[in-house]
């Protein structure tokens, strides 16, 4: 910050307001000395030569025309600036409303409704599976009957074997009406941990943008998340395989589930308002890179049979609707979005 003059007040306030209007920085502050004037600094060094110049033409005529409109203009500045000011304290408030709801003593089905819901869903479907402690999880082994009404695409019986009809496609979904295959594969989970690590993200990060962002437009999201990712997976398979540059697998299967495409949707939407200056949640580069890492492990085979196009398109979904957030909160008069 440098000082450009020391003027009359009156001289300096109109000074400071020709130079915030032209685009520089500048504060009015009491002269040093005792003589009643005052004083402009400059905030930027770079402003600082331009602003010798305005200076120069300002004392050649102070009173002209377009310096004492300067005034007027500026003070709308100064009013929009602390407009903004106010809003932004209001969303960091918000923000900290949130997390601390997130955190609070309610219960579940009170501070996220939809939320708990999921988790119940998810938690009663998994019981299916559990046969008891001498006998392994085998929910999908078993096919036991409440997974072949959740599976993408119509399940029959031929044989003794649980087939569906390759030819028909996602055509016979829609032909029986029984749309909300489209979404439930987010229900199955395949393993006590497969479970316990898509819940883990549902009752963090997911109950804390229910908070932020409401329950309706959080439901909304996820079941946009989960048709998008869930057709996705069923036409298209991402993983090395055999040959070593045959990356995609074109051929349908219905026989994929977790929440884990939404799950990792949640990270992107977070990780999408962190690289719009926003986060919601506490979030560390560092983290974000682990996360990322494991989804490439995901994707070579390390982990299994895993959806990973359901992972990659939650993860392009979250990441898209967390940056248009964040930068839809930084305009004036503007609702946030998820």
């Amino acid at each position: 910050m440098r000082l450009l003059a020391e003027l009359s007040p009156d001289r300096a306030a109109r000074l400071t307001d020709v130079l915030i209007t032209s685009g520089k920085a500048a504060e009015l502050r009491p002269s040093p000395g005792d003589d009643g004037d005052a004083a402009v600094w400059v905030v930027e060094e770079d402003d600082l030569e331009p602003a010798k110049e305005t200076l120069a033409a300002f004392l050649a005529e102070p009173d002209a025309p377009k310096f004492v409109a300067a005034s007027k203009q500026a003070e709308k500045l100064r009013a929009a600036a602390a407009k903004e000011r106010k809003a932004a304290a209001k969303r960091v408030r918000r923000g900290r409303d949130s997390f601390r709801d997130a955190t609070s003593g309610l219960p579940l089905w009170q501070r996220a409704p939809v939320s708990a819901v999921l988790f119940a869903v998810c938690v009663v479907v998994a019981l299916f599976g559990w046969g008891g402690a001498d006998e392994p999880w085998s929910l999908w082994e078993r096919q036991e009957p409440v997974v072949k009404w959740l599976w993408i695409a119509p399940i029959y019986e031929h044989a003794g074997d649980l087939r569906w009809n390759p030819f028909a496609g996602l055509g016979a979904t829609f032909e029986a009406g029984q749309l909300w295959r489209l979404f439930t594969p987010m229900f199955l989970h395949g393993s006590p941990l497969h479970l316990a690590f898509n819940m883990s993200w549902l009752l963090g990060l997911g109950v804390l943008l229910e908070s932020r962002f409401g329950s309706w437009r959080y439901l909304a999201s996820v079941l946009a998340v989960a048709g998008l990712s869930n057709v996705a997976e069923f036409y298209l398979s991402i993983g090395f395989g055999e040959p070593v540059l045959g990356l995609f697998d074109w051929e349908p299967s219905p026989y994929f589930g977790g929440f884990s495409g939404v799950a990792v949707a949640f990270f992107g939407f977070e990780l999408g308002r962190y690289r719009g200056g926003r986060p919601i949640a506490p979030f560390s580069p560092g983290w974000a890179a682990v996360m990322l890492g494991f989804l490439v492990l995901c994707v070579a085979g390390h982990f299994g049979g895993i959806a990973n196009t359901a992972h990659l398109v939650g993860l392009g979904l979250g990441f898209a609707g967390g940056f248009i957030s964040a930068k839809r909160e930084d305009r004036p008069r503007r609702r946030s979005a998820l």
